[in-house]
């Protein structure tokens, strides 16, 4: 099989003054895509809105296209950078249509990005997920899109905990059914590791935790309200409350790390100024309903699970012992040894191609109304 992440020199290989021009036409490269994809997946996204009053799945059916090819563009990044996704642990292709809750540690600005080309390279699943991401992200570009989607934001503090709960609640009872989504996205730790580092490890001292150093203690408010309104439960008390809409029946713990235990960014990824490496993810799948829902036992659930998360980590770190061998624990699902994530080349390239032939047709519509208009 050709391997396509090594058919041209990377930047960083290159004498000093043609890694400056590589990395100044990567800059380029990153912004062009971005200007040739996103708009048009808003004006299009505009253009069939009201098929959302008509025929809701065809709209839908639309939109999934659109977004796969923003999620094939954001690979693009990721492939020619030379940054490869390495999957170990459970098999989730054998869940990829059953309702799952997907939690992983947070990291850095690259954790996004490497998940959605973890999506990208599962088939439909990339427009069946839902994405819980901070509320700092509402405004920008790509927020616009998650918006459009129904992608939740979630505010941190203590000031907006219970409020932002309660919204959360309110958008799984009324958005998650109402749509095609099967997964829905989450990082429990509520922020990137360097932020939160110092305040988790305080925090684990006063209650006589581990001091964890590659990841930080998860929070389970959000978690506990998922699980609350759509894990299957082995049995309900009244049976008149029972939801009928689909639930949850897994919990895919991701543990993503990088190379040395030096998180790549979205800048660095963008402009290539990172060398090629190699991003690991570690699945483990749970099923939904042995995971207690009650707050004390979500919370002793989820700490154990992230300490475990930490050994892990830190053999891959210190020794270079793949987490798929740290994790000895017995689940029901078979196991994948060290998998590259193979890149869907014709495919990438069909989607840039669209929505370049989109930018342009769409540019010069615009540009003529104006000026007949003016």
């Amino acid at each position: 099989m050709l391997d396509v992440y090594n058919i041209l020199p990377h930047v960083t290989s290159l004498p000093l003054p043609f890694r400056i021009i590589g990395h100044l036409l990567r800059i380029v490269w990153m912004v062009l895509t971005t200007i040739y994809a996103i708009p048009p997946y808003l004006v299009w996204t505009f253009l069939v809105f009201p098929l959302r009053f008509f025929y809701l799945d065809f709209y839908w059916m639309i939109e999934g296209f659109l977004f796969s090819g923003l999620l094939a563009i954001i690979s693009s990044w990721l492939i020619t950078g030379q940054y490869q996704i390495i999957e170990t642990g459970d098999d989730i292709n054998y869940i990829l249509d059953e309702n799952v809750l997907l939690i992983a540690n947070h990291q850095s600005t690259a954790d996004v990005p490497a998940l959605m080309d973890l999506m990208h390279s599962k088939a439909n699943l990339s427009k069946r997920v839902m994405w819980i991401i901070d509320s700092t992200f509402k405004y920008t570009h790509f927020g616009l899109v998650s918006n459009l989607r129904g992608d939740f934001f979630i505010t941190q503090g203590k000031d907006a905990r219970d409020s932002t709960l309660q919204q959360l609640r309110s958008h799984l009872r009324s958005t998650f059914h109402t749509i095609p989504r099967k997964w829905l996205v989450l990082f429990p730790e509520g922020g990137f590791l360097r932020k939160r580092k110092l305040a988790s490890q305080r925090y684990a001292k006063k209650q006589n935790l581990p001091v964890l150093e590659n990841i930080t203690l998860p929070r389970v408010g959000a978690m506990q309200v998922i699980l609350e309104e759509m894990a299957e439960r082995k049995t309900v008390a009244n049976n008149n409350s029972i939801n009928n809409d689909p639930k949850f029946k897994y919990v895919v713990d991701v543990t993503i790390a990088y190379p040395k235990g030096r998180p790549l960014d979205i800048h660095g990824i963008g402009i290539g100024y990172w060398p090629p490496c190699h991003i690991l993810m570690h699945y483990r799948i749970y099923p939904a309903n042995k995971i207690p829902v009650d707050n004390k036992g979500l919370t002793d659930w989820m700490n154990e699970l992230y300490i475990e998360k930490e050994k892990m980590l830190g053999n891959y770190y210190k020794h270079g012992v793949l987490l798929s061998m740290t994790d000895q624990q017995k689940r029901d699902f078979p196991r994948i040894g060290a998998r590259q994530i193979s890149p869907d080349l014709l495919g990438d390239l069909l989607y840039h191609t669209f929505y370049i032939v989109s930018a342009y047709i769409q540019y010069t519509v615009i540009s003529s109304i104006l000026r007949n208009w003016w």
